[in-house]
């Protein structure tokens, strides 16, 4: 049994399990171990942490921002996305961590096929994963996560930078108001064979 002093907050707490996980290589769920540890909490404490809205998928989110963080760590900033998707293919099933990596979802108008949506990972059927490796993340790529959301009825999602000194992860959840407007174009890939089709059926039409 480990004792904190009770001078660390919850969130100390939390950074300093995780942190811990990582650096003796132990797999990042044993984060699910903190809650036994808040028994010194004072009633202030207490009572806020009671007040805490507790997100979807909470335990795996931490877990795959656990692995983020232990690939960021190990890489640093600086690369192509495509490494950083690679290398988190690796550490995930290291972590049994099951995940579709770069799944095409159609996306339909009428019957007729617009493309596909491609999130980066789509985590246990649960969790949509976007990475990015930019300096600086716009907020339209939370648009794209959002557009992911709303079209797979997933109730939350991971944004990822690794492109930053230190991971930023941001969570997202979907908008139900935005429901209705499941085609964005800006994310939707049309694969060459589709462009060529609806080339085809364009000159077809009779003017």
């Amino acid at each position: 049994m480990y004792a904190f002093p009770n001078l660390y907050s919850t969130v100390a707490i939390d950074l300093e399990l995780r942190h811990a996980c990582i650096r003796i290589h132990i797999n990042v769920s044993c984060i699910g171990l903190v809650p036994q540890f808040r028994k010194g909490l004072s009633k202030k404490q207490a009572h806020m942490n009671s007040k805490k809205v507790k997100s979807p998928h909470e335990d795996l989110t931490y877990r795959i921002i656990g692995v983020g963080m232990a690939v960021h760590r190990q890489l640093g900033p600086g690369y192509k996305e495509i490494v950083y998707q690679r290398s988190l293919e690796l550490a995930l099933t290291e972590n049994g961590i099951s995940f579709d990596p770069q799944e095409k979802l159609p996306v339909y108008n009428n019957g007729n096929l617009l493309g596909y949506y491609i999130p980066d990972f789509i985590i246990e059927n649960k969790v949509i994963l976007e990475i990015k490796a930019f300096a600086t993340v716009h907020q339209k790529y939370l648009g794209q996560v959002i557009t992911y959301l709303n079209h797979t009825g997933l109730p939350i999602g991971l944004l990822m930078n690794f492109g930053e000194r230190s991971l930023r992860t941001r969570r997202v959840f979907p908008s139900p108001p935005a429901t209705e407007f499941r085609h964005n174009h800006q994310w939707i890939f049309v694969p060459d064979w589709l462009k060529e089709q609806k080339r085809n059926q364009t000159e077809d039409l009779p003017f």
